[in-house]
């Protein structure tokens, strides 16, 4: 069975980075920063998750795979959405990264797969969140969080 709140504290870290990533102005020595704790939410919510539900290995695993596959898709959806749109406000994470995609994608290759490179990107950033959370809360250890009421 699946535990929903624990699949839901594993999305704390996750949306709340997506929701930093897309508001937050940052300055370019700062962006690098910026992109690897983006890049770090997925398995930080798939370790919040395993930890959360304790218990077997492949019962966290699930958790985690779960939780960042949601996370992921959160990510890859409204990435790829601002680099199609090119919506992102202007010094952003997301700004950043349609940055370093626009200037080193050579043009032919634009012209020729742009829906492919933009649907790409967004498959594997939903991937990375995903595996990354998988991993991440297999590595969890059997913890088990007692909360006291």
């Amino acid at each position: 069975m699946f535990d929903y709140e624990t699949v839901c504290l594993g999305l704390v870290p996750p949306v709340s980075l997506v929701l930093a990533a897309v508001s937050i102005r940052l300055p370019f020595p700062v962006s690098h920063v910026g992109i690897a704790l983006l890049i770090l939410a997925g398995p930080a919510g798939g370790y919040v998750a395993g930890t959360m539900v304790g218990g077997a290995r492949l019962s966290r695993v699930v958790h985690g795979l779960l939780s960042g596959s949601l996370g992921g898709l959160l990510l890859g959806s409204t990435l790829t959405y601002t680099i199609y749109e090119s919506a992102a406000p202007r010094h952003t994470v997301y700004w950043w990264i349609h940055h370093a995609v626009a200037t080193n994608t050579p043009p032919d290759i634009v012209v020729a797969y742009g829906y492919y490179v933009l649907a790409g990107i967004g498959v594997a950033s939903t991937l990375w969140f995903a595996l990354g959370a998988a991993v991440a809360a297999a590595a969890s250890g059997n913890r088990v969080v007692a909360v006291e009421a």
